[in-house]
C-alpha cells in the first residue's frame, strides 16, 4: 500500500480487495517520539491543504493519523477537532472512513 497514491483494486481470484495508501505526513506519533506540540499537526495540515490547492492535479488522499494513546487527551483532541473543523470548511474535501474509500473504488470497477 506505500506503491502508489491513491487507492487502487486488486484481484485475488474472484475477491477483490482495495489498497488504500498510508502516509504518516500528518499523524500524532512525532507528538509522542519527538516532543512536538499538538499544534504541530494542525500546521502540517494546513501546510497539506495550501500545497493541494496550489498543485490541483487530481484527487489527493489526506490521512490523518490519530492514536488513542497519544491524541487523546485535551489538548491532544483540541488540535484534532481543529483539523476536521478546517477540512469541513474547506470545498472540495470528501470526509470518508477507509471503507467509505473501498466502497467508492469498488462501485467504479
Amino acid at each position: 500500500m506505500f506503491d502508489d497514491d491513491l487507492p487502487y483494486v486488486q484481484t485475488f481470484g474472484e475477491r477483490k480487495i482495495v489498497a488504500i495508501p498510508l502516509s504518516t505526513d500528518i499523524n500524532d506519533m512525532p507528538s509522542m517520539k519527538y516532543g512536538n506540540p499538538p499544534r504541530m499537526m494542525l500546521e502540517t495540515f494546513e501546510e497539506h491543504l495550501q500545497r493541494i490547492a496550489e498543485l490541483r492535479e487530481g484527487p489527493v488522499i489526506i490521512d490523518v493519523t490519530s492514536h488513542v494513546h497519544i491524541f487523546d487527551r485535551p489538548h491532544g483532541a483540541y488540535y484534532y477537532g481543529k483539523i476536521i473543523q478546517t477540512a469541513a470548511g474547506t470545498r472540495g474535501i470528501w470526509i470518508a472512513t477507509r471503507l467509505d474509500i473501498a466502497e467508492f473504488i469498488l462501485a467504479r470497477k
